[in-house]
Protein backbone atom coordinates (compact mmCIF):
# COMPACT_ATOMS: atom_id res chain seq x y z
CA UNK A 1 0.00 0.00 0.00
CA UNK A 2 1.17 3.52 -0.75
CA UNK A 3 0.00 6.55 1.16
CA UNK A 4 0.59 9.92 -0.49
CA UNK A 5 -0.88 13.27 0.55
CA UNK A 6 -1.08 16.83 -0.62
CA UNK A 7 -2.70 19.95 0.80
CA UNK A 8 -6.22 18.74 0.13
CA UNK A 9 -6.35 15.00 -0.48
CA UNK A 10 -4.86 11.87 0.99
CA UNK A 11 -4.42 9.14 -1.61
CA UNK A 12 -4.21 5.55 -0.38
CA UNK A 13 -3.67 2.72 -2.82
CA UNK A 14 -4.25 -0.97 -2.16
CA UNK A 15 -5.45 -4.07 -4.00
CA UNK A 16 -7.95 -6.84 -3.42
CA UNK A 17 -8.90 -7.60 0.16
CA UNK A 18 -6.46 -4.97 1.42
CA UNK A 19 -8.44 -2.33 -0.51
CA UNK A 20 -11.64 -3.48 1.21
CA UNK A 21 -10.00 -3.58 4.63
CA UNK A 22 -8.49 -0.13 4.18
CA UNK A 23 -11.83 1.33 3.16
CA UNK A 24 -13.64 -0.31 6.08
CA UNK A 25 -11.02 1.00 8.51
CA UNK A 26 -11.28 4.51 7.08
CA UNK A 27 -15.07 4.61 7.30
CA UNK A 28 -15.12 3.03 10.76
CA UNK A 29 -12.67 5.55 12.17
CA UNK A 30 -14.52 8.49 10.63
CA UNK A 31 -17.94 7.30 11.82
CA UNK A 32 -16.73 6.55 15.34
CA UNK A 33 -14.99 9.92 15.52
CA UNK A 34 -18.24 11.67 14.61
CA UNK A 35 -20.17 9.69 17.24
CA UNK A 36 -17.56 10.46 19.89
CA UNK A 37 -17.62 14.16 19.01
CA UNK A 38 -21.31 14.76 18.31
CA UNK A 39 -23.12 11.77 19.76
CA UNK A 40 -24.23 10.75 16.27
CA UNK A 41 -23.03 10.38 12.68
CA UNK A 42 -24.69 11.46 9.42
CA UNK A 43 -23.29 9.14 6.74
CA UNK A 44 -24.17 9.51 3.06
CA UNK A 45 -23.79 6.67 0.55
CA UNK A 46 -23.28 6.94 -3.19
CA UNK A 47 -24.58 4.39 -5.66
CA UNK A 48 -22.88 1.80 -7.83
CA UNK A 49 -21.61 -1.70 -7.13
CA UNK A 50 -17.98 -0.78 -6.38
CA UNK A 51 -18.56 -0.18 -2.64
CA UNK A 52 -20.70 -3.29 -2.01
CA UNK A 53 -17.92 -5.53 -0.63
CA UNK A 54 -16.82 -2.63 1.57
CA UNK A 55 -20.33 -2.06 2.91
CA UNK A 56 -20.82 -5.78 3.62
CA UNK A 57 -17.82 -5.68 5.96
CA UNK A 58 -18.56 -2.19 7.28
CA UNK A 59 -22.00 -3.33 8.47
CA UNK A 60 -20.18 -5.78 10.78
CA UNK A 61 -17.77 -3.17 12.16
CA UNK A 62 -17.72 -2.15 15.84
CA UNK A 63 -19.91 0.93 15.40
CA UNK A 64 -22.85 2.16 17.50
CA UNK A 65 -25.11 2.00 14.45
CA UNK A 66 -28.16 3.15 16.38
CA UNK A 67 -26.43 6.54 16.49
CA UNK A 68 -25.94 6.64 12.71
CA UNK A 69 -28.33 8.09 10.14
CA UNK A 70 -27.75 6.89 6.58
CA UNK A 71 -28.49 9.24 3.70
CA UNK A 72 -28.01 8.95 -0.05
CA UNK A 73 -25.63 11.04 -2.08
CA UNK A 74 -27.55 10.09 -5.23
CA UNK A 75 -30.01 7.65 -6.77
CA UNK A 76 -31.71 6.78 -10.03
CA UNK A 77 -35.29 7.95 -10.47
CA UNK A 78 -36.81 4.54 -11.14
CA UNK A 79 -39.52 2.48 -9.47
CA UNK A 80 -38.68 1.23 -6.00
CA UNK A 81 -38.51 -2.43 -7.00
CA UNK A 82 -36.09 -1.80 -9.87
CA UNK A 83 -32.66 -3.38 -9.54
CA UNK A 84 -31.28 -0.04 -10.79
CA UNK A 85 -32.39 1.66 -7.60
CA UNK A 86 -29.45 2.28 -5.26
CA UNK A 87 -31.62 2.39 -2.15
CA UNK A 88 -32.68 -1.25 -2.42
CA UNK A 89 -29.15 -2.59 -2.27
CA UNK A 90 -28.07 -0.08 0.35
CA UNK A 91 -30.93 -0.89 2.71
CA UNK A 92 -30.29 -4.59 2.26
CA UNK A 93 -26.58 -4.23 3.01
CA UNK A 94 -27.21 -2.27 6.22
CA UNK A 95 -30.49 -3.97 7.20
CA UNK A 96 -29.13 -5.59 10.36
CA UNK A 97 -27.34 -2.54 11.74
CA UNK A 98 -30.31 -0.65 13.16
CA UNK A 99 -29.17 2.61 11.58
CA UNK A 100 -31.75 5.27 10.76
CA UNK A 101 -32.44 6.49 7.23
CA UNK A 102 -33.18 9.71 5.37
CA UNK A 103 -33.36 8.51 1.74
CA UNK A 104 -33.66 10.82 -1.22
CA UNK A 105 -37.31 11.51 -2.18
CA UNK A 106 -37.38 9.38 -5.31
CA UNK A 107 -40.73 7.79 -4.46
CA UNK A 108 -42.29 11.20 -3.87
CA UNK A 109 -41.03 12.48 -7.22
CA UNK A 110 -42.38 9.41 -9.01
CA UNK A 111 -45.75 10.00 -7.35
CA UNK A 112 -46.07 13.54 -8.70
CA UNK A 113 -44.85 12.37 -12.12
CA UNK A 114 -47.74 9.90 -12.15
CA UNK A 115 -50.03 12.88 -11.53
CA UNK A 116 -48.63 14.76 -14.54
CA UNK A 117 -45.43 16.43 -13.37
CA UNK A 118 -42.57 16.39 -15.88
CA UNK A 119 -39.00 15.38 -15.14
CA UNK A 120 -37.94 17.15 -18.33
CA UNK A 121 -39.18 20.48 -16.94
CA UNK A 122 -36.65 21.77 -14.40
CA UNK A 123 -39.17 24.36 -13.19
CA UNK A 124 -42.08 21.96 -12.60
CA UNK A 125 -43.69 23.26 -9.38
CA UNK A 126 -44.76 19.84 -8.09
CA UNK A 127 -41.25 18.45 -8.37
CA UNK A 128 -39.80 21.63 -6.87
CA UNK A 129 -42.15 21.21 -3.91
CA UNK A 130 -40.93 17.65 -3.31
CA UNK A 131 -37.28 18.70 -3.47
CA UNK A 132 -38.01 21.66 -1.21
CA UNK A 133 -39.67 19.45 1.41
CA UNK A 134 -36.67 17.12 1.38
CA UNK A 135 -34.39 20.12 1.75
CA UNK A 136 -36.27 21.19 4.86
CA UNK A 137 -35.93 17.70 6.32
CA UNK A 138 -32.22 17.73 5.58
CA UNK A 139 -31.77 21.14 7.22
CA UNK A 140 -33.71 19.98 10.26
CA UNK A 141 -31.47 16.94 10.60
CA UNK A 142 -28.08 18.38 9.68
CA UNK A 143 -28.28 22.12 10.36
CA UNK A 144 -28.00 25.09 8.03
CA UNK A 145 -25.82 24.68 6.08
CA UNK A 146 -26.30 20.92 6.40
CA UNK A 147 -23.06 19.34 7.59
CA UNK A 148 -22.77 15.63 6.92
CA UNK A 149 -20.10 13.85 8.92
CA UNK A 150 -18.99 11.26 6.35
CA UNK A 151 -19.78 11.08 2.64
CA UNK A 152 -18.87 8.14 0.43
CA UNK A 153 -18.27 9.17 -3.17
CA UNK A 154 -17.42 7.31 -6.34
CA UNK A 155 -15.57 8.67 -9.35
CA UNK A 156 -16.70 8.06 -12.91
CA UNK A 157 -14.39 7.73 -15.87
CA UNK A 158 -15.96 10.99 -17.12
CA UNK A 159 -15.19 12.77 -13.84
CA UNK A 160 -18.71 12.65 -12.40
CA UNK A 161 -19.29 12.05 -8.72
CA UNK A 162 -22.57 11.34 -6.93
CA UNK A 163 -24.84 12.33 -9.84
CA UNK A 164 -23.09 15.58 -10.62
CA UNK A 165 -22.71 14.91 -14.33
CA UNK A 166 -20.46 16.81 -16.76
CA UNK A 167 -22.48 19.51 -18.51
CA UNK A 168 -25.45 19.32 -16.15
CA UNK A 169 -26.63 22.62 -14.63
CA UNK A 170 -26.39 21.20 -11.09
CA UNK A 171 -22.61 21.07 -11.45
CA UNK A 172 -22.42 24.86 -11.58
CA UNK A 173 -25.00 25.44 -8.85
CA UNK A 174 -23.19 25.85 -5.54
CA UNK A 175 -26.38 26.68 -3.61
CA UNK A 176 -28.94 23.91 -4.18
CA UNK A 177 -29.37 21.14 -1.61
CA UNK A 178 -30.74 18.49 -3.96
CA UNK A 179 -31.16 18.40 -7.73
CA UNK A 180 -32.41 16.25 -10.58
CA UNK A 181 -30.35 15.93 -13.73
CA UNK A 182 -31.67 17.97 -16.63
CA UNK A 183 -31.52 14.94 -18.90
CA UNK A 184 -31.26 11.17 -18.38
CA UNK A 185 -27.75 9.89 -17.71
CA UNK A 186 -27.02 6.37 -18.94
CA UNK A 187 -30.73 5.83 -19.41
CA UNK A 188 -32.26 7.30 -16.25
CA UNK A 189 -32.80 10.64 -14.61
CA UNK A 190 -30.72 10.97 -11.46
CA UNK A 191 -31.26 12.71 -8.15
CA UNK A 192 -28.24 14.03 -6.28
CA UNK A 193 -27.21 16.02 -3.27
CA UNK A 194 -25.95 19.38 -4.43
CA UNK A 195 -22.55 20.94 -4.03
CA UNK A 196 -23.80 23.11 -1.17
CA UNK A 197 -24.11 19.90 0.88
CA UNK A 198 -21.07 18.02 -0.40
CA UNK A 199 -18.79 21.07 -0.16
CA UNK A 200 -19.26 21.41 3.61
CA UNK A 201 -19.19 17.73 4.49
CA UNK A 202 -16.68 17.02 7.24
CA UNK A 203 -15.10 13.99 5.59
CA UNK A 204 -15.21 12.81 1.98
CA UNK A 205 -14.13 9.23 1.29
CA UNK A 206 -13.75 8.31 -2.39
CA UNK A 207 -13.65 4.66 -3.47
CA UNK A 208 -12.23 3.94 -6.92
CA UNK A 209 -11.17 0.80 -8.73
CA UNK A 210 -9.59 0.13 -12.10
CA UNK A 211 -6.96 1.57 -14.39
CA UNK A 212 -9.62 3.44 -16.35
CA UNK A 213 -10.16 5.67 -13.30
CA UNK A 214 -6.46 6.52 -12.89
CA UNK A 215 -6.54 9.67 -15.08
CA UNK A 216 -9.54 10.97 -13.17
CA UNK A 217 -7.91 10.23 -9.82
CA UNK A 218 -4.96 12.35 -10.93
CA UNK A 219 -7.28 15.16 -12.01
CA UNK A 220 -9.19 14.94 -8.73
CA UNK A 221 -5.97 15.21 -6.73
CA UNK A 222 -5.07 18.27 -8.82
CA UNK A 223 -8.49 19.81 -8.02
CA UNK A 224 -9.19 20.02 -11.75
CA UNK A 225 -12.26 22.26 -11.93
CA UNK A 226 -13.10 21.03 -15.44
CA UNK A 227 -14.54 17.82 -13.98
CA UNK A 228 -17.43 17.78 -11.46
CA UNK A 229 -15.42 15.86 -8.86
CA UNK A 230 -12.68 18.46 -8.95
CA UNK A 231 -15.08 21.22 -7.96
CA UNK A 232 -15.88 19.82 -4.53
CA UNK A 233 -14.34 21.24 -1.40
CA UNK A 234 -11.73 18.66 -0.60
CA UNK A 235 -10.23 19.97 2.63
CA UNK A 236 -10.92 16.61 4.34
CA UNK A 237 -10.74 14.09 1.54
CA UNK A 238 -9.39 10.55 1.41
CA UNK A 239 -9.17 8.68 -1.89
CA UNK A 240 -8.92 4.90 -1.57
CA UNK A 241 -7.90 3.58 -4.94
CA UNK A 242 -7.25 0.16 -6.39
CA UNK A 243 -5.05 0.75 -9.47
Amino acid sequence: MTDTGNAHHILKEAEGHEWVSLAVQTFTEAINKAIATNGRCLFALSGGSTPWPVFVELAKAPIAWEKVTLLQADDRIVEGDSTQRNLLQQQELFAETGAGWLPLPVEEVLAVVEQGASLSNPDDPAIAAVLGAFGESLLSLAGNPPELDVVHLGLGSDGHTASLIPGDPAVDDATCLVAITKEPYQGTYRMTLGRSVLDVSKQLVWLTKGSDKAPMVERLIANDATIPAGLLNAQNSTIISEP
